[in-house]
């Protein structure tokens, strides 16, 4: 056997090894016959685009005044965390995300107006903040 002959052979035994694999059989007589199964079509995988759009307020409002507590009530147009900080001193969140939020704030003082600052975050890390102020009853 020559050079040539084992380069020929190697050529189609790679060929029949590769061959199952790209949906072409042999049926024993080497010839070759086309696979009654379809290869699967590839898939094409598109990638996520990634969420910029930051999530808007519909609703900010302070409810159950009284001379030492309120309520902060917002509704955001997505599912949003929410962090409350007022008078630049404290700062309270909930600890869930939702399109609504209530949240207390206590030991209040009497007759006194607070600036709130409220940051909405989505999951994606898209934030919004707003502010508003109220005024606390007086005893």
């Amino acid at each position: 056997m020559n050079i040539a002959s084992v380069t020929k052979y190697a050529a189609l035994i790679a060929a029949l090894v590769i061959m199952p694999a790209c949906g072409v059989q042999t049926d024993g007589d080497d010839e070759t016959t086309a696979n009654d199964a379809p290869a699967p079509e590839p898939k094409v995988v598109t990638p996520a685009v990634p969420d910029t759009t930051p999530p808007e307020v519909l609703t900010l409002e302070v409810i159950d005044i009284t001379a030492s507590s309120a309520t902060v009530h917002v509704i955001t147009n997505e599912i949003t965390g929410m962090q409350v900080q007022y008078n630049l001193t404290a700062t309270a969140q909930p600890l869930h995300f939702a399109t609504e939020h209530s949240l207390g704030l206590t030991d209040l003082y009497s007759d006194t107006t607070y600036k709130l600052y409220v940051t909405i975050r989505d999951i994606a890390k898209n934030e919004t903040r707003t502010e508003t102020t109220f005024t606390t009853a007086r005893y």
